[in-house]
């Protein structure tokens, strides 16, 4: 007997879902209804679920939310998406290769019902699992969820990795026999999207990225689980039996395929990182071994990595000669440069195996090329480079090799256009002019105005000094007082109001500064302005 429940804040909506298909003939006996993620639940409380058809966006709370509690509490409920967002078009068909699925409104009825045959087809799939593996029993009793966080416990240290510790946390949680297992672990980490994802994007992506590797890595529920590290990679655990031995082979074959799915479905690139049958105390260590794995991992992308056929390069290295590419940057010779920059990398990639020490050596240097070259121009690399864009550059650098030509090519450009900026002492000396009157009103100090044209402030006074005969503080204190007297002379604004206006929260200070500027005070100078007229 399966029951169906239809989640959606359109009533139209539900009843037509209702009449496109005969849900009975299809073996569902019952169809329970709900408008918003609260009613949904209080179903869940009262009848079993087999198969949910959700909405996605309701007034009160989305479908994925409503998916997570469903996963949480009822993992052998099938879900399925049925809404009007079109631009999740692109995730539709990845989704299609996992247990979830999703669909277009108006759901027409052909594809309304494949997926519903699918998802009946699963049930009966894992129903078989659970009646014939060893585990049987206790999968029938506890949830996915409950040994996913044991596993997270695992790897993070919470448990440790001896096998007393591991027999109480399984006792712990009524699933012994855990500490006894052997897996089977593969890293799977994602190395770049097609464009950047929103974050309701990323969520529908991280169930496509599970889901496709829960049926094309694992196939069958009852073979392992998939685990989802928080971090941006997931990791396949493989369960094998004390009696077996796993096809490194046919796994090597199921990763590939899971790569190549991913490319054609989600677009993006990514590699896994096969390690070794462990038993359950040992899996933290050879899970480490796969991140180190990944970490030196600068060269590949989509492809298929064993532990035991890597190897971690040497660290020693000829570093790229420095002082000829800070020459080439002093001459304002960029093409140049890149084109020695690109050189240098790919000789690398095409003479030994690189691995994140080495990039680290390289960004070191670099950046110490850089900031001597900026340092020679007055220029402060910590301010220059303070945007966010060129933060992530710099965090990613050292990632791949493409990640490491993006952010030099980038910091060469934004460090010669600056120097091109600063060369031309007069553009320079308008900009600051410029942020001046647009602040006059506001407390500003020369390091706020030497920031924001990246120049050290004493170099700004310097050159600031050499074009107008002043230094810039004298400059700022001419204009504000120049603005005070023309709103004294014009307006009725009382001069408490002015010298806010100006900048000045010191009124008393505001005095002293006019009278020495003017030889009155404000009071007596709008006093004699006024006799005048």
């Amino acid at each position: 007997m399966i029951n169906l429940m239809i989640v959606d804040d359109e009533l139209l909506e539900i009843e037509g879902i209702k009449s496109t298909l005969d849900f009975r003939a299809l073996g569902i006996s019952e169809i329970y209804e709900a408008s918003n993620i609260r009613k949904a639940k209080e179903l869940f409380s009262i009848h079993s679920v087999d198969i949910l058809l959700c909405d996605i966006e309701m007034p009160q709370g989305n479908g994925l939310e409503l998916l997570t509690w469903v996963k949480e509490h009822f993992p052998k409920t099938e879900c399925i998406f049925i809404t009007c967002h079109a631009d999740f078009h692109y995730a539709k068909q990845a989704i299609q290769l996992g247990s979830l699925d999703y669909l277009l409104k108006p759901a027409q009825p052909d594809e309304l019902e494949k997926v519903v045959r699918k998802a009946l087809e699963s049930i009966k799939k894992a129903s078989e699992i659970i009646d014939n593996t060893r585990f049987s029993k206790l999968w029938l009793k506890h949830q996915p969820l409950i040994v996913e966080h044991f596993w997270l416990d695992v790897l993070s240290h919470k448990i440790p990795s001896t096998h007393e510790d591991m027999r109480k946390a399984a006792l712990e949680i009524n699933f012994p026999g855990l500490e006894e297992m052997q897996v089977f672990p593969i890293l799977i980490r994602t190395q770049r999207w097609p464009k950047k994802l929103d974050p309701r994007d990323e969520k529908l992506m991280e169930f496509a990225l599970k889901n496709i590797a829960q049926e094309v890595i694992l196939k069958e529920s009852g073979n392992g689980i998939i685990i989802d590290t928080g971090n941006g990679a997931l990791i396949a655990m493989i369960y094998i039996e004390s009696s077996e031995h796993i096809d490194f082979n046919g796994v090597k074959e199921d990763c590939s395929k899971y790569i190549t799915a991913c490319q054609r479905y989600l677009e993006c690139e990514l590699s896994c990182y096969m390690g070794s049958t462990a038993l359950s105390h040992d899996l933290r260590n050879t899970v480490e071994r796969l991140i180190m794995l990944d970490l030196n991992n600068v060269t590949h992308t989509n492809k298929v990595i064993a532990l035991c056929d890597s190897s971690l390069a040497s660290t020693e290295i000829n570093l790229p000669d420095m002082s000829t590419w800070a020459l080439m940057l002093e001459q304002g010779e960029k093409n140049k440069l890149f084109s020695e920059i690109e050189k240098y990398l790919q000789n690398l990639m095409d003479t030994m195996e690189l691995n994140s020490n080495v990039m680290h050596q390289i960004q070191l240097d670099f950046v110490q090329m850089l900031s001597l070259f900026l340092k020679g121009k007055s220029i402060q690399a910590h301010i220059l480079f303070k945007d966010n864009e060129s933060i992530a550059y710099f965090s990613s650098a050292t990632r791949s090799v493409r990640h490491m030509l993006q952010w030099m090519l980038h910091d060469v450009e934004r460090a010669l256009q600056c120097v091109n900026k600063v060369e031309k002492s007069q553009s320079v000396i308008g900009k600051v002019q410029s942020y001046i009157a647009q602040n006059i009103d506001k407390e500003i100090t020369c390091e706020e105005i030497a920031a924001k044209v990246f120049l050290n402030p004493i170099y700004l006074t310097r050159i600031f000094k050499k074009e107008t005969g002043m230094a810039v503080s004298e400059y700022l204190q001419q204009e504000r007082l120049k603005v005070a007297q023309d709103l004294l002379s014009r307006t009725n604004m009382p001069v408490s109001n002015v010298a806010a206006h100006v900048g000045y929260s010191n009124f008393s200070h505001f005095s002293r500064m006019f009278r020495k500027y003017t030889g009155l005070s404000p009071v007596d100078f709008r006093k004699k302005l006024a006799q005048r007229t």
